[in-house]
């Protein structure tokens, strides 16, 4: 009964979760776990760069979709 109530609770939670887990898996399969840089910065900059490429690996795919 209680597993129920949770599942319909949830529902529209889990299709945004699977987004969002989605996105990070990608992140780490390209990046690895950590971040290994010196300075805030740095970090910034390889995680904006990671970020670009996985936005340029989905647009790619939109765009093949589309077509």
């Amino acid at each position: 009964m209680r597993a129920r109530e949770n599942r319909r609770r949830f529902e529209g939670a889990y299709s945004v979760r699977v987004r969002v887990e989605h996105v990070f898996a990608s992140h780490k399969q390209m990046a690895g776990d950590f971040v290994r840089t010196i300075g805030h910065a740095r970090a910034r900059l390889k995680l904006g760069l990671i970020n670009m490429a996985y936005n340029m690996k989905r647009w790619s795919y939109l765009e093949e979709a589309a077509a």
